[in-house]
Order: structure tokens, then C-alpha cells, then sequence
């Protein structure tokens, strides 16, 4: 039995079941989303950390690729003008390859700062400018400050322990910041 890692419930099923030839590189080899019949969540069966962290460094298609519609980037673009200034400090937790830090560069920000377990450095923009990426999860990162503003988009129906993960995307988030999210939408 599986449960749901918001609500506990016991009541989940198999949304999607894709299976991997094992070739001794793939660390997964088959991959199970669920959601849950009481509150909705959709997530991996996966409740390895250590597994997810070696296949998220190793073969992920998010190092690579933006993962966002243009209408969700529409959303959290104008959240952002709303709310966050330009002089705000930013952590996208799984930012892949850095492409929505760089939509926030465009657009004026400035202090940001990116973790992924794929990437493969910093992000150097065409005018010249560098963000900064490191490579490892929220549960490793470490900072001497706090962050206005964490970002987690398309990433919480990829974390084994979801209760750990917003605690530790809280404990870096300063008094009165805010903490972004945003999911996959399955009825789109």
C-alpha cells in the first residue's frame, strides 16, 4: 500500500506506470505516479531520496529542456511584480537549468540564486551576466542568509518526504517572505 505523502491517506492509485530496460545506468526502473483519491496529489512512488538525488543528477530531461507553459509563466511572473522587488532575494529550489532565473535576470531581478541535483554549474546569459547554480538538493543546502522569496516550480510531486521538504524550504526563507509553488495541473 501506498500512501499519499500530504495527507497520509491510504487511498491512492496508479496514475501513470512506465517501466525502464535495466541497463545498469538507469537507477529507476519503472516508474510509478499515484494520486491520491482523498486530497488529489498526484507524486512518485520513489521514497528513496538517494535514489531520486543519483537520477535527477544523472539522466534527468529537466537539466535540459523548460518545463513551464508560457501561461504559467504569465501567473508567476505577475505574482512576482506584485510582490516581490526587484532588489528581493530568490532561491528556486530545482531550477534545472537555470531558465526561469534567467526570465527573472530579464525582468530585473537581481539577487538570485539556484539549486538543482542536475545542473551542471552557473548559468552564463548572452549579456554576459552569470547566475549562480549549485548543485544539491534543499535537504544539503546551506546559507548564511535568508531568502525573501523560494521558488519550487514543478518540482513537490518529485520529493520523497514533502513535510521535510517545506520545512527545510521554510528554514531558509526570511519573516514575512514568500514561497512559491506550483504544480502540474493533470486536468489541463
Amino acid at each position: 500500500m501506498v500512501k499519499c505523502r500530504i495527507c497520509n491517506s491510504p487511498f491512492t492509485t496508479v496514475l501513470i506506470n512506465r517501466e525502464f530496460v535495466d541497463n545498469g545506468l538507469f537507477p529507476l526502473q519503472d516508474y510509478l505516479l499515484y494520486t491520491c483519491l482523498t486530497c488529489g496529489f498526484v507524486f512518485t512512488q520513489n521514497n528513496n531520496e538517494h535514489l531520486l538525488s543519483d537520477y535527477y543528477r544523472t539522466m534527468s530531461k529537466y537539466a535540459n529542456s523548460y518545463a513551464f507553459s508560457s501561461e504559467r509563466m504569465g501567473c508567476v511572473r505577475e505574482l512576482f511584480e506584485r510582490n516581490i522587488t526587484k532588489e528581493s532575494s530568490i532561491l528556486d529550489v530545482g531550477c534545472a537549468n537555470g531558465e526561469f532565473l534567467e526570465e527573472l535576470q530579464r525582468a530585473g531581478y537581481r539577487n538570485l540564486l539556484g539549486i538543482d541535483l542536475s545542473t551542471t554549474g552557473n548559468r552564463k546569459l548572452e549579456n554576459g551576466h552569470i547566475i549562480p547554480i549549485k548543485q544539491t538538493s534543499i535537504f544539503d543546502f546551506k546559507s548564511n542568509t535568508g531568502f525573501d522569496c523560494v521558488t519550487a516550480l514543478g518540482v513537490l510531486e518529485h520529493v520523497a518526504n514533502v513535510h521535510e521538504f517545506f520545512d527545510r524550504c521554510s528554514s531558509v526563507l526570511n519573516d514575512n517572505g514568500f514561497f512559491v509553488l506550483a504544480v502540474p495541473n493533470l486536468g489541463r
